[in-house]
């Protein structure tokens, strides 16, 4: 059982680690969070992570009776967009490739 266990862990790992490298143009625009009781379980750090991780162009929330994920939601896509962007910055500059920083 352990061992079918790890096998298991390692496959999804390993789809995880090759769709880093792809961009998906699927993009999940009907998400609940922890904020939508009885529906979800993810919290939004998390959601906007994997969005990132898989090369999603965007990802929505949509939760239910409440607007107490909102704050969190915007939050976390900011900081998303600014680790790209610093990402692609380091890119541009050759820094990323271990080239050192222009000036």
């Amino acid at each position: 059982m352990a061992a079918s266990k790890k096998k298991r862990d390692t496959t999804s790992s390993d789809a995880a680690t090759s769709a880093k490298a792809v961009k998906h143009d699927f993009a999940h625009l009907h998400c609940h969070s922890q904020f939508s009781v009885l529906q979800a379980t993810i919290q939004i750090e998390n959601l906007v992570n994997r969005a990132v991780e898989f090369g999603m162009p965007a990802v929505a929330l949509t939760d239910h009776a409440n607007m107490f994920g909102t704050f969190h939601f915007v939050m976390e896509v900011e900081n998303a967009n600014r680790e790209i962007a610093a990402h692609n910055e380091k890119i541009a500059s050759g820094e990323a490739q271990g080239q050192p920083k222009r000036h």
